[in-house]
C-alpha cells in the first residue's frame, strides 16, 4: 500500500490518504515535528 502511495502523484496520494485516514497527514507530521 505504501509503495502505491509513493508511486502515485502527490494529489492522488493526498486523496487516498484523506479517504483512508480522515485526519490529514500534514497535521500528524506537524505535531511530531513540533515536539
Amino acid at each position: 500500500v505504501f509503495g502505491q502511495l509513493l508511486r502515485a502523484p502527490h494529489d492522488d496520494a493526498d486523496a487516498i490518504i484523506k479517504e483512508r485516514f480522515p485526519v490529514p497527514r500534514l497535521v500528524v507530521c506537524d505535531q511530531h515535528g513540533s515536539q
